[in-house]
């Protein structure tokens, strides 16, 4: 064997002085209580972890049911809309069904009876009741002859000279009526305007 052999058998056989042999076994102590701290750190970020992956997945789930409801309520909104539209009218329809028969029943009555006074009495009698019904609905008529124009309410078909100075600037006549519906103006009056 050669020396540099022989002197490492000698070291590894020969004890070591005692402040190195409890250093050594005072490091692996050390490590062992770390290595036990680092595991459980380790653990509860695991434990952590896994917790907030579910909640993730419950939020994730929460998150599709409230898409999937708000996507089922707006199709029904969408359903339920075209339903009230093409419902809309039949309540008027069906509350001006009674002036129809009327009149048709006034035009029997015309064609049969030579008395023209009678007819116009019988056409008054049911335009009154036409009215009463579409006042009812809020349908009121715009009074405009004597008015000031005014193009937000009135449309201007002609012009017509006036002698009288105060009627320059005002509504002389109507040619068609113009109507509001619950305040708002669903038919501008149109009108001939003193000049």
């Amino acid at each position: 064997m050669s020396e540099e052999t022989k002197d490492k058998t000698t070291e590894e056989l020969e004890p070591k002085p005692d402040g190195e042999e409890e250093h050594s076994s005072h490091e692996e102590s050390e490590e062992q209580p770390k290595s036990r701290k680092f595991r459980k750190q380790l653990h509860k970020l695991e434990e952590k972890l896994a917790a907030l992956e579910e909640q993730l997945k419950g939020s994730n789930d929460k998150y599709l049911r409230l898409y999937a409801e708000f996507d089922n309520f707006r199709k029904r909104m969408s359903r339920e809309r075209i339903e009230l539209f093409a419902m809309a009218g039949r309540e008027i329809v069906e509350s001006l069904l009674p002036v129809l028969d009327d009149l048709e029943r006034a035009r029997e009555t015309i064609m049969q009876a030579s008395d023209a006074g009678g007819a116009a009495e019988g056409f008054d009698l049911i335009g009154n009741k036409l009215k009463s019904i579409l006042d009812q609905r809020g349908l009121k008529a715009m009074e405009s002859v004597g008015e000031v124009f005014d193009p937000e309410l009135h449309e201007a078909v002609s012009e017509l000279e006036v002698d009288d100075a105060a009627q320059k600037g005002k509504v002389v006549s109507e040619v068609v009526k113009g109507y509001r519906l619950n305040d708002r103006i669903i038919r501008h009056a149109k009108v001939v305007v003193g000049k």
